[in-house]
């Protein structure tokens, strides 16, 4: 079993390829287990799908984690292919530590991850991936509006004095929109990456404390991505903000704010779906 598990722990671009049946796929659960015993929660499904190909994903409604059949450095982006199977699944395991703090009470962490949640448990209780996505995003967006009403009727009535203080020009329904663009942005971005780096930095403790090797970093590819998507957006966003007149053009496009709402929603939910049905990646939202 140390055979197996020094396998498992093997950064990926070592190895050819590693495919999780019999004793490999046995040492996977052994290890899940020592990693959950560890952190002191119950023990996870390991479940193994041939959908996923150097991935992993996390399941918490049903306490499961799910890993791909094999993993080869050839399929793998070169920061997974850096790291080990061991790293992966403990990854993911890192996201059920993550939602179980919500039933020990930390209430704060249900709206940290309240998108996760709505969306496995649409999953749940759809079971259809097209129709789970459209509902999602659905009531994402629905939300997304309502906080542009409040924008509307709080947030910029109580910011006009200190912008007409400062010199910017007030164009209410466009900065408005900006404004709630910034905010939602970045709470879905933001929520994310918390939860991205979270598990990474679980996965890094996991295999520290147990197996006394050092894999992985809290801001790798995905992660980075998404720190430079939220700090890009709000740069743009910050300065349309300040001069109104850039994103009274899109406004003016889409006829109104409504308009334009709804373009960016009928974007975000229907180019999911055609991506589903061209590619065979597993829980992608």
């Amino acid at each position: 079993m140390h055979d197996v598990y020094s396998k498992l722990l093997t950064p990926i671009r070592r190895l050819r390829e590693v495919k999780l049946v019999g004793a490999v796929a046995r040492g996977v659960i052994s290890m899940c287990r020592l990693f959950t015993d560890k952190l002191k929660i119950p023990p996870v499904i390991l479940s193994i799908r041939e959908e996923l190909n150097n991935n992993g994903l996390a399941l918490p409604l049903r306490n499961m984690i799910v890993l791909g059949e094999k993993y080869s450095a050839r399929n793998a982006p070169a920061d997974v292919a850096d790291v080990s199977v061991g790293f992966i699944a403990a990854h993911e395991i890192g996201h059920i530590h993550d939602y179980v703090g919500i039933e020990r009470g930390r209430v704060h962490r249900f709206f940290a991850l309240f998108p996760f949640i709505l969306y496995e448990y649409l999953k749940e209780t759809v079971k259809s991936s097209i129709w789970t996505n459209i509902g999602f995003r659905a009531i994402m967006w629905t939300l997304s509006y309502l906080l542009y009403q409040s924008v509307c009727h709080i947030i910029l009535p109580a910011l006009i004095p200190y912008m007409i203080k400062h010199g910017i020009p007030v164009a209410f329904e466009v900065q408005a929109m900006i404004l709630s663009v910034m905010l939602w942005n970045t709470y879905m971005l933001g929520v994310k990456l918390r939860s991205e780096v979270y598990a990474n930095n679980i996965a890094i403790k996991l295999l520290r404390e147990t197996f006394h090797i050092r894999q992985g970093a809290p801001l790798m590819r995905e992660e980075k991505y998404y720190l430079t998507e939220i700090i890009v957006l709000n740069i743009i966003l910050g300065l349309a903000f300040i001069f109104p007149q850039v994103s009274l053009f899109f406004v003016n496009l889409f006829t109104s704010i409504l308009g334009f709402y709804m373009f960016l929603a009928s974007v975000s939910t229907f180019a999911p779906i055609i991506a589903i049905r061209k590619t065979q990646e597993y829980g992608q939202y």
